[in-house]
């Protein structure tokens, strides 16, 4: 996708708001970013990345539970090849960035192994072939849209959606492009930043005090 001649290419991408209920109370996780990532460098942010192309491959079409149409529905976009893509980059990204498989398995299956050979550099198809992943499109809902300002020397068109933690599983950071992580109330994570604590994108704050008016 191009912003026109001359402009900087914007790329499609996917954050997943990961939520939880913890001492009566909404929760969400957040991973603090490298201080030498090349984006948003020690940032705060919600598990996402861009779209790769095999995030579109085919073979994921016997992954999912829902049809193509259904996805792009479901997502609320309007070409099925793109919302299959910003899918699959939703999961994968909460994966590789949160240890959080937003999908079910075969029994048995090891996520902590899986996620490494993920991040060794094992294709997501492949891995999801190996351990009969089946993602359930319904477990992302569409939430807001965010494109990048054109100072930004990275451009994204970037999708948020919400997810809940799936049952059993435990959220980490990853140790390379994330540095930390921690379960927070919406409304602390807006008080940190306040204080100079932690640094907050617009789009994250704008969803932090959306998510703070919730119970």
């Amino acid at each position: 996708m191009s912003a026109g001649s001359g402009d900087k290419p914007i790329k499609d991408a996917s954050t997943v708001i990961v939520l939880r209920e913890a001492g009566g109370s909404l929760e969400t996780f957040m991973l603090c970013r490298h201080q030498q990532s090349g984006f948003m460098g020690g940032a705060h942010v919600f598990p996402g990345g861009k779209v790769d192309a095999n995030d579109s491959d085919t073979r994921w079409l016997d992954r999912v539970d829902r049809s193509p149409e259904e996805i792009n529905e479901r997502l609320g976009e309007t070409d099925p090849d793109r919302s299959l893509g910003l899918l699959i980059a939703g999961v994968r990204e909460t994966f590789e960035e949160a240890g959080v498989l937003l999908a079910s398995t075969a029994e048995g299956v090891d996520l902590a192994q899986t996620r490494q050979r993920l991040h060794d550099g094992a294709p997501f198809i492949d891995l999801a072939e190996t351990i009969d992943m089946q993602i359930d499109a319904m477990a992302l809902a569409p939430y807001a849209r965010w494109i990048t300002p054109k100072m930004e020397s990275r451009r994204f068109d970037t999708r948020f959606y919400i997810a809940v933690t799936p049952e059993g599983q435990t959220a980490s950071h990853d140790g390379s492009e994330t540095t930390s992580a921690v379960w927070i109330r919406p409304s602390r994570a807006i008080d940190e930043m306040v204080c100079g604590k932690i640094k907050l994108a617009p789009p994250t704050v704008r969803t932090l005090h959306w998510l703070a008016e919730f119970s």
